[in-house]
């Protein structure tokens, strides 16, 4: 069996790239607002914007 930790330390540099990436187009908040949102909120914005605020 794999070691856990050995896989979540190989996908970890991928995963915070693809989350920089995702993140890129919500430049138009403001920065204080940007610094204060959780990733999980961060990813809801990133969701609305792609299906045009479905």
């Amino acid at each position: 069996m794999p070691k856990v930790h050995a896989i979540k330390k190989s996908l970890t540099p991928q995963m915070s790239c693809l989350a920089n990436e995702s993140y890129k187009h919500l430049d138009f908040l403001p920065e204080k607002l940007r610094a204060k949102l959780l990733p999980f909120q961060k990813d809801g914005i990133a969701f609305a914007l792609r299906r045009d605020g479905r």
